[in-house]
């Protein structure tokens, strides 16, 4: 009789035990993964305030954050993170990619230098210096552009997203051939990858191939059909064949696939240019200009302003 009440007695604690900030935190895990992620939120917000000493728990917490667009939330989450534990690779990891969204480049270079210091895995390394890459490229600094890739390429040889990064390098510093190069070269390594082939006919473009470049763009565009860039790229091939209609058609789906491209607006004001339509050519250059062309490519739009929008 007593073992039978001491049994029941085990039985009605264990249904009753409170769940510790572990549970949670498993919990917010599995409901992440399913993609729930304001469920998963209430799940880490309880292991945070039941555990709020845990690294870790904050920076999966960020990540929700992250996923639910809250970005001041999830910047302060991984921050916490690297002051309660100035090693946890993965605050640096997932912050620096926040601030490459957010455009803060160089705070990002130096969370990636981190993650490079921390990192015991090549992927994570090579990861970082291509992110580091992309930050500096984003303000032209392509010598240090190069000098991240080619610090990645010392530990493998054989990754496409190195080559992808190293044709931008080359093409932005006058060396379109090996931009091509690198170009082919990324896209062997993955042929999967409908960037890499893109690039291919982007740096051909570059080089006035631009015959060449259109059966890259097509492949591309039969790939995904929704690539706002590949209709851009074909667009401005048509334009230097000089099949105009073809070229506009091409860059309004782009803009229509992508309103915020810089660069498409660009080539549609090119196209309207040679179809002796200024002033719809300068509305499209001043929405380029709005929308950041010159701090990421350079003067192109400024000096096609001063020329045809006096």
């Amino acid at each position: 009789m007593h073992r039978i009440f001491l049994a029941a007695l085990l039985c009605s604690f264990m249904a009753v035990r409170a769940q510790t900030a572990h549970d949670y935190f498993k919990q917010g895990k599995e409901l992440f993964l399913a993609e729930k992620y304001d469920e998963a939120l209430k799940k880490f917000d309880k292991a945070v305030k039941m555990s709020p000493d845990s690294s870790s728990y904050l920076v999966e917490r960020g990540r929700t954050h992250m996923k639910l667009k809250q970005f001041q939330k999830a910047h302060d989450d991984y921050s916490s993170a690297i002051y309660l534990k100035s090693t946890n690779l993965w605050a640096y990891y997932y912050r620096a990619n926040l601030y490459y969204w957010a455009k803060k480049f160089e705070e990002a270079i130096k969370d990636n230098n981190m993650v490079v210091m921390l990192a015991h895995h090549d992927s994570l390394k090579i990861n970082a210096y291509v992110n580091s890459s992309s930050c500096a490229m984003n303000y032209r600094d392509f010598a240090a552009a190069r000098d991240f890739l080619l610090k990645a390429r010392k530990i493998d040889s054989l990754e496409s997203d190195i080559y992808v990064n190293l044709a931008i390098v080359e093409s932005e510093s006058g060396n379109g051939q090996l931009a091509v190069d690198y170009s082919i070269k990324a896209y062997k390594l993955d042929t999967s990858s409908t960037p890499a082939l893109m690039n291919i006919g982007y740096f051909m473009t570059k080089i006035e191939d631009y015959k060449g470049a259109l059966p890259y763009f097509d492949k591309a565009i039969q790939r995904e059909p929704d690539n706002g860039y590949a209709y851009n790229n074909r667009g401005f091939a048509k334009l230097k064949l000089g099949d105009l209609e073809g070229a506009l058609e091409d860059v309004n789906k782009s803009i229509k696939l992508d309103a915020y491209n810089s660069y498409a607006y660009k080539n549609r004001a090119l196209v309207y240019i040679e179809m002796k339509k200024d002033k719809k050519a300068c509305a499209d250059l001043e929405k380029a200009k709005e929308l950041g062309f010159t701090a990421r490519y350079g003067d192109e739009v400024i000096i096609l302003m001063n020329k045809h929008c006096k």
